[in-house]
């Protein structure tokens, strides 16, 4: 009897090591996930064409609210250098993220999204009020 349960064991432990293996070869490891920029997107970071470097939108950028309470995505601005220019992050925007341009002091525009930018920034999606800095 002792044999048989020598044997059980044996291929026991024999089926649990080859199992651990399999796994510890499929599962990327952790840092692994750069895009084509190298930034990894596990760690939080995304390309930013306006600083030309991997960035963390929530450290780098200015954080909008949603001003509708159903929408729980915020929205993320990066402002060029120079303040002509923002790179917008809006979850489900086509393309994202998008580049803004200044029209005039304080005001940038993109297809149907308009930033006023004063003392709170208001971001307007085809006319409305869409977000809003905190």
């Amino acid at each position: 009897m002792t044999r048989l349960s020598d044997k059980i064991l044996s291929v026991t432990i024999t089926i649990c090591i080859t199992a651990s293996v399999t796994l510890a070869q499929q599962a990327p490891m952790p840092g692994s996930d750069r895009d084509e920029h190298g930034c990894i997107g596990s760690a939080g970071y995304t390309w930013s064409a306006m600083k030309n470097k991997c960035v963390r939108l929530w450290e780098a950028g200015v954080k909008l609210q949603p001003i509708d309470k159903s929408n729980t995505s915020a929205a993320y601005l990066i402002f060029s250098a120079d303040r002509k220019q923002i790179e917008a992050y809006v979850i489900g925007s086509k393309p994202y993220p998008f580049i803004m341009t200044q029209i005039k002091k304080g005001t940038y525009i993109y297809g149907m999204y308009r930033l006023v930018s004063t003392k709170n920034n208001l971001l307007y999606k085809n006319n409305k009020v869409a977000y809003k800095s905190e």
